[in-house]
């Protein structure tokens, strides 16, 4: 059987577990702080690379599709019964599918 004398001695009392919580949770709203701000970096730096990456994409395909819209144009200036006779066979051929 206990007596209130042990609960009142040496060792910690309710007040002493409250301030330990009360740090404990001190600590845990600090390091709350720190993972958030850290994933939030992460986050940014990773959406920053992301975007370059895209940018750096969009401008190769644009480079890409003028290169071959000035491919077409040459070879329309150079060829044009040629590239008329394409024109009209593939309608043909496409015209029949749809049939």
């Amino acid at each position: 059987m206990a007596s209130s004398t042990e609960s009142s001695g040496p060792s910690s009392g309710p007040k002493d577990d409250m301030e330990a919580l009360r740090a404990d949770l001190e600590a845990l709203r600090a390091d709350m702080a720190s993972l958030t701000k850290h994933v939030g970096e992460t986050v940014r730096s990773k959406a920053k690379s992301a975007s370059d990456q895209a940018k750096t994409a969009k401008s190769s395909a644009e480079e890409a599709a003028k290169a071959q819209f000035e491919r077409v144009e040459k070879e329309l200036e150079e060829r044009p019964w040629t590239v008329l006779g394409i024109a009209v066979a593939v309608g043909f051929i496409l015209g029949r599918l749809v049939r």
